[in-house]
């Protein structure tokens, strides 16, 4: 006999709502029975369980080795290639083996291996591509979809996963085309070649972007004493870290999950991990009232702090509900040598991380929609020298950040490999509307069509987010949300969006349309700023 508690679900909701305390007492047969649906004998417990008062029979029967089942169906673009495996130290490793030793029996199935070609994907794209792969959330098994996809814009992104709209977590992109560096720290057979090109670079990814599918987090941001090191979970940036001529990279990186991310896929409740269900971070943290309650904040760990660099956040002093909200973070060198700093100053490759303590309530972590994985790029900062970026708060993985009035403090901490830098708390004080046209903006801002669009950076397709958008940039430019609404639809307009499943072109580009928002966008406005704004938030 075991005490237990007990959680229960509320659709409603979508939460945990309720929890009871009660015993279960189970016994197993010695010899072994027979089930209907199973081919071989299998084992079975009985029991009862208490709860309340009330007693409740119990059987658990043994139906598969392995604790869950996924079936993963992959779509590669034209002129690339996946084969899930790759060999390793001597051995052949699979995709489908390695969840298999993390006790998740993992099915994949090549589901289209004629994507058209297109040298660089979209924002809008990638999301219509998983869009018309979508599976209803309540399906069994459990399915996700994988895109062996050439690249994301022309960044040096490695993988993606989309959480901006339910339902989250069904899927991830896995990008072929990025090159490895000549670097010494590179496998001398892979130096140069593209990711896709070097079997256990592209494997590795696909593994690291699925686990993001099934809500793991990168050890950095997860407080359970998961080191940062060579396991799956960890960035291919810092796996890099540990890489040496002796061991370089990808030779270097362990094809096998920490000790906590496996415990994560066996024993975290369904809703946090089954795709599909809860948005990325659920359970993670303060979003999602799981019962374990892991508080993956990563604002108090024992890190070693970075000296003689400084981060600085400025946000608005004061700013109304459903008004458009733009942080500038800066990082300065005040020491008298050179340094080393990333320059992933955006929220969307993780390296940055914002926490904010609402009006009433503990601290909580801010994510982008977008989670995108890169290798660590550093830039040397002479001194007196900083470097700038620009983050939007507006919506968020909390939807709409700032959704209640009231005082917040906001602080940003950036990670440098070996150390990470802390910025000082900042308040904010977010207002109601107290003018007409202040609640005709902050209407209009808390329109879920048009917070959707900020944060991805373009409308969605078969949304009336691009006529909400012109709304706001024409007959409110002179206000943050319309020069953002311009400027994500100039971004949006500046090529063509294709459907690549039929062909269809979806968006046609217009450059005078691009040039016409642009200079709308421009108006009142430095021209360095809106470029930098457009280049680090809208990827």
């Amino acid at each position: 006999m075991f005490d237990l508690d007990r959680h229960i679900w509320d659709p409603r909701s979508d939460d945990f709502t309720q929890m009871d305390v009660g015993t279960m007492s189970l016994s197993c047969r010695r010899n072994q029975i027979t089930e209907p649906k199973l081919s071989v004998p299998t084992v079975q417990m009985t029991g009862e369980a208490t709860f309340g008062g009330r007693s409740f029979s119990v059987t658990a029967t043994k139906t598969a080795p392995y604790y869950q089942g996924c079936h993963v169906k992959a779509d590669v673009m034209t002129h690339r290639q996946w084969s899930g495996d790759a060999q390793f130290r001597g051995r052949n490793i699979t995709f489908s083996g390695v969840y298999r030793d993390a006790g998740v029996e993992f099915r994949m199935t090549l589901d289209g291996i004629d994507i058209p070609e297109d040298a660089s994907l979209s924002t809008t794209e990638l999301n219509q591509l998983l869009a018309t792969h979508r599976t209803q959330s309540d399906s069994r098994p459990w399915q996700l979809w994988l895109l062996i996809g050439s690249q994301y814009g022309t960044s040096g992104t490695l993988g993606i996963m989309f959480d901006d709209a339910s339902p989250f977590r069904e899927g991830a992109s896995a990008f072929y085309d990025p090159r490895l560096s000549n670097s010494e720290l590179i496998e001398s057979t892979a130096q140069g070649k593209k990711i896709g090109e070097v079997p256990l670079a592209i494997l590795r990814t696909a593994l690291h972007e699925i686990g993001h599918a099934l809500n793991l987090y990168h050890p950095k941001h997860d407080c359970h004493s998961v080191p940062t090191g060579t396991t799956i979970m960890n960035q291919t940036g810092d796996i890099m870290g540990f890489a040496s001529a002796a061991t370089p990279y990808p030779g270097n990186a362990t094809f096998a999950f920490h000790d906590h991310n496996t415990t994560s896929l066996i024993h975290s409740p369904d809703p946090q991990i089954r795709p599909g269900w809860t948005r990325f971070g659920y359970g993670h943290g303060c979003i999602g009232n799981t019962p374990s309650e892991p508080h993956d904040l990563i604002f108090d760990r024992d890190v070693p702090r970075a000296h003689h660099i400084k981060l600085e956040l400025d946000v608005p002093e004061e700013m109304y509900l459903g008004e458009f909200v733009l942080a500038a973070v800066r990082i300065h060198n005040t020491g008298d040598e050179t340094r080393l700093v990333s320059t992933a100053l955006n929220l969307e490759e993780d390296y940055l991380t914002v926490s904010l303590t609402p009006p009433e309530g503990s601290p909580v972590d801010v994510r982008s929609v977008i989670l995108l994985c890169s290798d660590r790029q550093m830039a040397e900062l002479e001194p007196g020298e900083y470097r700038s970026g620009y983050i939007q708060l507006m919506y968020t993985n909390r939807e709409y950040t700032f959704a209640q009035t009231g005082r917040y403090t906001i602080q940003a901490e950036l990670d440098l490999g070996d150390r990470i830098v802390k910025s000082d708390p900042v308040d904010m004080l977010v207002r109601s509307p107290l003018s007409e046209d202040k609640l005709e903006v902050s209407t209009k801002g808390l329109d879920t069509d048009v917070g959707r669009s900020i944060a991805l950076g373009v409308p969605p397709i078969d949304t009336p987010a691009e006529e909400k958008l012109t709304t706001l940039a024409e007959d409110y430019p002179e206000t943050d949300l319309g020069t953002a609404a311009a400027v994500v639809i100039a971004n949006d307009r500046q090529q063509e969006t294709v459907d690549y499943r039929t062909d269809d072109v979806l968006r046609e580009a217009d450059d005078d349309m691009t040039t016409a928002y642009l200079d709308r966008a421009l108006e009142g406005y430095d021209a360095t700023d809106v470029s930098e704004f457009r280049l680090r938030s809208f990827q």
